[in-house]
């Protein structure tokens, strides 16, 4: 079994002739991983109980994607799955108690932060700490992003700042803690981020 990601880019026009934000996705063997607001509206995008698509739901939303990645063979596909439905009961069951993992927000918890967490729950912790590198260099162009989250992270860990430390703070702190705190410092990823790390490392 492998894992096969799709993005559509930013700004693509797609089959009703309107131009979309982009969109990620991913197939896990039968399970496709497809992440969208309740509808196409400011507050469901912002907070509301996420609707999951089929790859032709997918198509006939945004087209054909622009981008398809070679199978991807390298990342536990179980651990993925066991993830994948645990979302997936949590949207089906969606209560107050349960909405932040059922829930789709465009700041937090996206098509392509949805993408981006089933690649670090599937991969190895050296695999992981390269998908978290790769994802950070993709980001090089906003440098004022990368020092707010340096700035986030010398709280935690003292006396740490720039690039090279971001990720041994990675390591050091673990996915979740490290996920926590850069997540205030802007660091959102969208379909170019998730493209920009499977191109990268899966090419």
């Amino acid at each position: 079994m492998t894992i096969t990601v799709f993005t559509w880019n930013m700004g693509g026009v797609g089959p009703q002739g309107t131009r979309g934000v982009g969109h990620a996705s991913a197939q896990v063997g039968d399970a496709y991983i497809s992440w969208w607001p309740a509808e196409h509206a400011l507050k469901a995008a912002l907070d509301s109980r996420a609707k999951r698509h089929t790859i032709r739901d997918d198509i006939e939303a945004d087209g054909t994607p622009h981008f398809a990645s070679a199978p991807i063979a390298d990342l536990d596909e179980d651990k993925v799955l066991s993830w994948w439905k645990s979302v997936c009961d949590a949207n089906d069951n969606w209560s107050h108690d349960e909405r932040a993992l059922g829930s789709y927000r465009f700041l937090s918890n996206n098509c392509s932060t949805t993408v981006f967490r089933a690649l670090l729950i599937g991969a190895a912790p050296e695999l992981r700490t390269r998908i978290w590198a790769t994802y950070l260099s993709s980001q090089a162009n906003t440098e004022a992003t990368l020092a707010r989250a340096g700035v986030i992270l010398d709280r935690i860990v003292g006396g740490w700042g720039g690039y090279a430390q971001v990720i041994e703070s990675i390591k050091l702190l673990g996915i979740d803690r490290t996920v926590t705190a850069l997540r205030p410092a802007g660091l959102i990823v969208t379909p170019l981020d998730v493209h920009a790390v499977v191109s990268k490392i899966w090419s």
